[in-house]
């Protein structure tokens, strides 16, 4: 039978022992936080809970969620769907999961809101945005579909404030020419366009939102985001 056997030490190579094991467990936290950093991305915002943030066809409200949770709050948060309340549930796994986080953010949700009336809904009466969102303004029907669905959203920024349009720009989605209909709605480009990449916004999933499989991704591509404001 082995003998378990016991080892003295001096208060010196006990406390170089100490020192040894802290550091270790230091190195060991410090690659789990790094390990943890690699798959937690920080997603790439620029507002602020200080702005109010529109938030127009945002499928299973997962858009929403990223943002409200990077803010570490909802409540200048408006987020809204195209689709009724009970067809969002029949669509989207997740979408319950997404309105009850949230609710619970304090951000304020409407359904049944077509992006290209909103000016003359009565639920926006008076409302300003310093910030309205629009992703893939060509989601929401069947794969191969290529339309693209323009929100009249000019009178409900505030003077200084920006749509941000997320849109495909490869294929026959690169002729589309958003900035060319952002002007005709009375807008101007504020920024330069950037490349989107999804990995930058952590929870959001892209969704069809309509055919057969409407809670399904759809093929992403090559993304730009473009910013348009007033013409001052």
């Amino acid at each position: 039978m082995r003998k378990r056997g016991f080892r003295h030490e001096s208060a010196s190579s006990s406390s170089s022992s100490s020192r040894r094991s802290k550091r270790s467990r230091q190195s060991s936290s410090s690659s789990r936080k790094s390990k943890r950093s690699r798959h937690e991305k920080t997603p790439k915002w620029s507002e602020s809970q200080n702005q109010f943030i529109l938030i127009v066809g945002d499928g299973d409200f997962s858009f929403s969620c990223s943002l409200a949770r990077a803010l570490k709050s909802g409540s200048n948060i408006t987020a809204t769907s195209y689709d009724s309340h009970g067809a969002l549930l029949e669509k989207y796994k997740n979408a319950n999961e997404n309105l009850e986080i949230l609710q619970g953010l304090g951000a304020q949700v409407m359904h049944d809101v077509d992006a290209t009336k909103m000016q003359a809904l009565p639920c926006f009466d008076n409302m300003k945005f310093d910030v309205i969102f629009f992703n893939f303004p060509h989601s929401g029907f069947v794969k191969g579909g290529g339309r693209v669905s323009r929100p009249k959203a000019i009178e409900m920024l505030t003077q200084h404030g920006h749509i941000q349009v997320t849109h495909k720009s490869d294929g026959s989605y690169g002729k589309l020419n958003i900035v060319g209909l952002a002007q005709q709605e009375g807008l101007i480009e504020v920024v330069d366009s950037e490349w989107f990449n999804i990995h930058d916004y952590h929870g959001y999933e892209n969704k069809y939102g309509d055919g057969k499989e409407p809670n399904e991704p759809f093929a992403l591509g090559k993304c730009k985001k473009y910013k348009f404001g007033r013409k001052q």
